[in-house]
């Protein structure tokens, strides 16, 4: 690896890219163009929190304040103490005012919550074009925060789109998707109910790898039988009565020995966060678990200033307006890296690292040639008039075979190395010759 390429974070380096940073929740899928945390004020992601039932009691009729954080120290919302100060206001927090009542006016409660939210979401995302949002819902707030997520992933929040919502975390969520509906949303940690409500049917689309499920074994607000039926008017009865284990997100291990309010916290918390066009590419090769593995760098700019690029465990994702966004890893990674990188002639990748057509070998081509390897015959560029030549002799699968060369010099011109011979360029004729 390039170490002048891979610095780890710091916390200066993290002041100086607080408006192209996602940090200390969500992390690597808590994502946003690199400038709009700068625009007229706009986080780079805020994230909506939903609190359950009876937190705003002790308001007495009071609007609830944008910056609440519910009391209790076992309340979920807490994994947002120190977020906007930590990510330097790239991201922050809105709580959402709703009645979070309990009992029977508990359906009509929940729809004022899920209103709620999308009319702020919307409203959000109407000034803050070039943000992105975030859902944090606890208890009867998780309800309503899984429908906002299964009504904008199935594109039924006008003027909120699938793209914009980058992590949704459902906590003690009496629906409980990921076990009712599997592939609906990610279980965190173990359980053994369903939760007492009805699957919401429509699923979280291309948000479901985002969409965090957690609930306790023995919560009986969600590690319930299914509903509907005597378990939902069960699940009513157990709002104003629930189990301990409905109090005890800060403190019962959900995965890695983390509580829920740590692992929320925790989230991508590596020194790197990936966001926009490199974002996508990142998830569409598997994200964290895919073979780049996790970010460690943020989004950088190209010395030329004209790029984007983020360094990944095992590869890099570059980003151009002319070129989008393609990774690049491995020895091809390396041979382009021992080449100048995108300053030198190959400049950007043009495509992911693709395997040949007949299977034996790896290439990426680029803005100025390709590099192409083969276990055979190691990793050699080409370009220009040579890769032109063998491009019309059939590539890898004409008689040249793969090169074993990277261009070099040879009196009164440069040649590349095949399998099958050799391509001579000659500066005075201007033309290709084969030997």
């Amino acid at each position: 690896m390039n170490t002048a390429r891979s610095p780890l974070r710091t916390a200066a380096a993290a002041a100086a890219a607080a408006a192209a940073v996602v940090a200390g929740l969500g992390g690597a899928l808590l994502t946003a163009p690199a400038a709009s945390a700068a625009v007229n004020d706009c986080p780079a992601v805020r994230i909506f929190n939903l609190e359950g039932t009876f937190a705003f009691d002790g308001l007495h009729g009071a609007p609830v304040p944008p910056d609440f954080i519910a009391d209790a120290p076992f309340a979920p919302s807490r994994a947002l103490i120190g977020i906007s100060e930590a990510t330097h206001g790239a991201i922050d927090h809105y709580t959402i005012n709703y009645p979070a009542a309990g009992g029977f006016p508990i359906f009509a409660s929940e729809r004022a919550g899920v209103d709620e939210t999308q009319r702020q979401a919307a409203s959000f995302l109407g000034r803050c074009g070039g943000s992105h949002i975030a859902l944090l819902g606890y208890s009867q707030g998780a309800w309503a925060a899984g429908d906002v997520a299964t009504d904008i992933a199935n594109n039924g929040v006008p003027g909120v789109s699938p793209d914009k919502l980058v992590a949704s975390f459902l906590v003690g969520d009496p629906v409980n998707q990921a076990t009712q509906r599997p592939g609906f949303g990610t279980q965190i940690g173990a359980r053994t109910g369903a939760g007492p409500l009805p699957a919401r049917f429509a699923g979280f689309g291309a948000n479901n790898a985002t969409t965090f499920e957690f609930c306790n074994p023995g919560d009986n607000v969600c590690d319930a039988p299914p509903g509907p039926g005597p378990a939902m008017w069960q699940y009513l009865g157990t709002l104003s009565q629930p189990s301990p284990a409905h109090t005890q997100y800060d403190t019962v291990q959900v995965a890695s020995g983390t509580s829920t309010v740590q692992w929320i916290r925790n989230y991508g918390t590596a020194d790197g966060r990936v966001i926009g066009a490199i974002r996508d590419r990142w998830l569409s090769l598997g994200g964290p678990t895919g073979f780049l593995g996790a970010p460690l760098t943020d989004e950088l700019t190209t010395p030329d200033g004209h790029s984007r690029f983020t360094l990944f465990q095992n590869g890099s994702i570059y980003w151009n307006p002319a070129t989008g966004a393609q990774e690049v890893h491995g020895a091809i990674r390396s041979e382009w890296g021992s080449l100048g990188y995108e300053t030198g002639f190959l400049g950007l990748p043009t495509t992911n690292e693709n395997t040949t057509p007949n299977g034996v070998g790896r290439y990426n081509h680029f803005q100025g040639g390709s590099v192409y390897y083969a276990p055979a015959t190691g990793t050699h560029e080409v370009h220009g008039a040579i890769r032109d030549a063998w491009a019309a002799q059939g590539w890898e699968a004409g008689s040249l075979g793969f090169p074993v060369s990277d261009e070099h010099a040879v009196p009164g011109g440069r040649a590349s190395s095949f399998q099958g011979g050799t391509l001579t360029y000659n500066f005075a004729s201007g033309r290709v010759t084969r030997s």
